[in-house]
């Protein structure tokens, strides 16, 4: 009550941790995701969907890190040994004869390979970006996650 009193986004759970309100587009979406049969893809998406409502901005560059390796993990779903082909089988299966529909999600899976891989998201060598804006890492996870929930819909 006190936090929503003061107009602030964080609410008390029952278990008496900080819970960070993350928006209602977001929540829903996570809520309607299915779940991956696939054990370490299962787990890495609830790893990033828990640390994603942290209130500590450590905990929510976690979640986004996570995610991006689900995305990853993801991307070798279709044939393990080869994830270029394996991510073209899942475009394939999803777009059917949308051609035009196949190509902007294989342009966005490359963008956003790209983030991950120029920022720090999933490498931290010198000379990639750092994200220290929360409204960055939320917008970062809300783009990378509308994807997966897609691509989840094709397995």
């Amino acid at each position: 009550e006190i936090f929503e009193r003061n107009n602030i986004a964080f609410k008390l759970t029952s278990t008496g941790e900080i819970q960070r309100i993350i928006v209602p587009e977001l929540d829903n979406l996570i809520a309607s995701t299915s779940k991956p049969n696939e054990k370490t893809l299962r787990s890495l998406l609830h790893e990033a969907t828990t640390k994603i409502k942290k209130h500590k901005i450590a905990e929510r560059k976690i979640a986004l890190e996570k995610l991006w390796d689900a995305f990853e993990r993801l991307k070798t779903i279709e044939k393990p040994n080869d994830k270029k082909h394996s991510v073209t089988a899942l475009l394939d299966k999803g777009s059917g004869k949308n051609t035009e529909f196949k190509e902007l999600l294989e342009e966005e899976c490359k963008k956003l390979t790209s983030i991950g891989n120029n920022f720090q998201i999933r490498h931290f060598e010198i000379g990639k970006i750092a994200i220290e804006e929360s409204q960055y890492l939320d917008y970062l996870f809300f783009r990378m996650y509308a994807l997966i929930q897609l691509l989840l819909k094709w397995l």
